[in-house]
């Protein structure tokens, strides 16, 4: 855990076809969460993740700021969890990656040439 880095994670979207929306693109920023002087949380032991969630919107037409905010908020926590589920696959690849690279490391350190010493003098 470096000290004084925050991790943190982008996952930026852009809308491709919308029946409603002309724009609908924007950012789920999820990092670690740390207090104003950079220390976490105590917990549990496990991580506490703070999630924003950024978004441009701009609609086909006419629309109701208040239809904007409902059709936003019902589609949070179904993107929410697929932001989850990805992250979560993201980090056991890193988590995979790395256990592979240390393994690599130690296979060769454990490598090391066997060089026998001679008992008698030589001439």
């Amino acid at each position: 855990d470096d000290e004084g880095t925050s991790k943190q994670c982008v996952i930026d979207f852009k809308c491709v076809d919308s029946q409603f929306f002309s724009e609908f693109d924007g950012s789920w920023i999820v990092e670690e969460y740390k207090d104003d002087d950079g220390v976490s949380p105590p917990s549990d032991g496990a991580p506490i993740t703070m999630v924003r969630y950024v978004v441009d919107v701009r609609p086909k037409g006419p629309v109701p700021v208040a239809a904007l905010e409902w059709r936003i908020k019902e589609d949070v926590p179904v993107n929410i969890l697929a932001v989850s589920k990805a992250a979560t696959a993201a980090m056991a690849r890193q988590q995979t990656e790395q256990r592979q690279q240390q393994k690599q490391q130690s296979v060769v350190a454990n490598v090391v040439p066997q060089v026998p010493l001679s008992t008698q003098p030589s001439s």
